[in-house]
C-alpha cells in the first residue's frame, strides 16, 4: 500500500503507469522500446547524489546516527511534455560501510532517515517514492557466494512531517526497471 494513496490500488496502479509512461517517453515513445533506444534520463532528473549523514537521537553518543549514499531524482525535470506524476521524487538510499561502531543501517532507521531527507530537501513526502537499494555482489573465500541485487520500496504513513509505520515491498517491473535504469546511469 502506498502512503498517501489511502490504500487505493487504483491510485497505486496510476503511479506505476505514470512512471512507465515516463520511461517510455525516454525510450522513444512506447513501453516496448524501454529495453532499447535509451536516452540519458538520470542526468536530467538527478538533483542530488552524495553521501548523506543523518543525526540520531542519542546526544553525545550519537545513537541512531549514520550515513548512506543518497540519490534524489525529480522526474518533472526535463519533462517537455508536461506529464503529471503522482510521485515525481524518487529517493534512492544505499548503505555504506560503517565509519563508527554505532553507525546505523538505513533499514534500521528508515523512518528517521526518510523524515530527515524530506525535511532537509523540502520534499513533500506524499510526492516521494522511497527506495532502499542494495547492489548485488560476491563474497566468500573464493568469491563463490552471491548476494542478489535488491530494490525495495518503503511506504510510510506520514504524521506531522514524520515518517512512521514503514512497510517494505519488493519493486516489480515496470517500475523496478525505471528505478534500476536511473541507478545504473549514476553508477560510475
Amino acid at each position: 500500500m502506498m502512503a498517501g494513496a489511502g490504500g487505493n490500488p487504483e491510485i497505486c496502479e496510476a503511479a506505476v503507469t505514470s512512471l512507465t509512461r515516463t520511461a517510455a517517453r525516454v525510450a522513444g515513445g512506447n513501453a516496448r522500446n524501454l529495453k532499447r533506444n535509451r536516452e540519458p534520463m538520470a542526468t536530467e532528473t538527478l538533483i542530488y547524489d552524495d553521501v548523506y549523514h543523518w543525526q540520531g537521537w542519542g546526544g553525545r553518543m550519537r545513537l541512531g546516527s549514520g550515513r548512506c549514499r543518497l540519490r534524489i531524482f525529480d522526474l518533472r525535470r526535463g519533462d517537455e511534455k508536461g506529464l503529471a506524476h503522482l510521485k515525481p521524487i524518487i529517493a534512492v538510499v544505499t548503505d555504506l560501510p560503517k565509519e563508527r561502531i554505532n553507525d546505523m543501517s538505513v533499514r534500521s532507521c528508515t523512518s528517521h532517515v526518510a523524515t530527515c531527507v524530506a525535511a532537509d530537501f523540502k520534499i513533500d513526502p506524499q510526492r516521494m517514492l522511497w527506495i532502499e537499494y542494495t547492489p548485488g555482489g560476491a563474497y566468500g573465500i573464493a568469491g563463490d557466494r552471491q548476494i542478489a541485487e535488491s530494490v525495495v520500496a518503503v511506504d510510510f504513513s506520514w504524521h506531522d512531517g514524520k515518517a512512521i509505520e514503514p512497510k517494505w515491498r519488493e519493486l516489480v517491473p515496470p517500475l523496478r526497471d525505471v528505478v534500476l535504469e536511473l541507478i545504473r546511469q549514476t553508477e560510475g
